[in-house]
């Protein structure tokens, strides 16, 4: 996946309401109104936690702050922030406060963003690769780095579920007495909230 490919977080309409979405390390995120105003709102913010992140009035964009110079952009005409690179810090709760003029009441719009570490190195281990049908057992064992990975099993493209002789213990897959249908390839997705990794043996 590009990891400068957006994505847009789409904020509810209603006040106080709340929208979660997950991202990468590294990745992008946007965040816009799902009705675009129809003039440049007379006053935004954008806000996480209590830092003032963008801030614009009347079409023009008044400030960003130091911590987020070079990444994170506001549009003035459509309230749309984007934030770029984003980090495991960038996760939590995000504001939105708007005046589209001069003589009405401030709004405010909350989203929350989830960053999560990317599942890399992926590997898929055989305890032994010589096996004498009805006689023989195998264990496949599959490890992966990042936050929290889980596990899922294929032979071929069907999904592997326990019986028993073939027992699934999440990272591990063991296989009794092989005969000749348990030929794989086998594959492991090894996966958390946002991405899955595929290795095959």
């Amino acid at each position: 996946m590009d990891s400068h490919a957006f994505f847009t977080v789409w904020i509810l309409t209603a006040i106080g309401s709340c929208l979660c979405q997950d991202k990468a390390v590294g990745e992008d995120v946007e965040f816009r109104l799902i009705d675009s105003p129809s003039a440049p709102p007379f006053q935004i913010n954008w806000i996480f936690g209590s830092v003032v992140i963008c801030a614009a009035s009347a079409g023009t964009v008044t400030g960003v702050n130091p911590s987020y110079e070079g990444r994170a952009s506001l549009d003035p005409n459509t309230a749309t922030l984007e934030l770029r690179s984003l980090t495991l810090s960038d996760t939590g709760e995000y504001t939105l406060r708007v005046t589209m003029s001069i003589s009405e009441a401030e709004k405010e719009w909350k989203t929350t963003l989830r960053v999560f570490e990317r599942i890399s190195s992926a590997t898929l281990e055989a305890n032994q690769t010589e096996l004498v049908e009805f006689n023989s057992s195998v264990t496949l064992t599959c490890s992966a780095s990042g936050p929290s990975p889980s596990f899922q099993w294929f032979n071929n493209s069907a999904e592997v579920t326990g019986s028993d002789r073939v027992l699934l213990d999440n990272r591990t897959l063991t296989v009794l007495n092989v005969t000749r249908y348990d030929n794989g390839p086998y594959r492991c997705n090894a996966s958390n909230i946002r991405l899955t990794v595929r290795v095959v043996v």
